[in-house]
């Protein structure tokens, strides 16, 4: 699971925790976290965060000729096949004999290395995000 993926999981627990004992409280009856207007909420805090998210991690991309490459996955990044190279369309992949098996779901499919640059500096105080 990516450090997104995780904090995603958490703040839409969190979220919808705390919109259900909102709306219990206001609405006087019970609500669970599967309640449609608690998983509106939730999601509309999702993108929240992902926007903070990419705010704050940079996303390297390289793209490879899978045909020619040769060679391991570079230490720190990871194998992905992506829809042109957006990595917000791609699929990670764990190892090379995967290469193939999901072209299908692409019209423009293009392999390469991806890494991410955590932690930038926040210019107007000179500290990191803690993310």
């Amino acid at each position: 699971m990516s450090n997104f993926d995780d904090l995603k999981a958490r703040t839409y627990d969190l979220i919808s925790t705390e919109c259900a004992e909102y709306m219990e409280t206001v609405l006087r009856k019970p609500v669970t976290k599967n309640h449609h207007h608690v998983q509106v909420h939730a999601e509309l805090m999702e993108n929240v965060i992902r926007k903070l998210y990419n705010d704050c991690v940079r996303v390297d991309f390289y793209p490879i000729d899978i045909e020619t490459y040769e060679g391991g996955i570079p230490s720190g990044s990871e194998l992905l096949i992506t829809e042109g190279c957006d990595v917000d369309r791609s699929m990670l992949l764990y190892d090379f004999s995967e290469v193939g098996d999901f072209d299908h779901l692409y019209k423009n499919p293009v392999y390469g290395f991806m890494k991410e640059i955590e932690a930038p500096i926040n210019k107007t105080n000179n500290k990191t995000y803690g993310i």
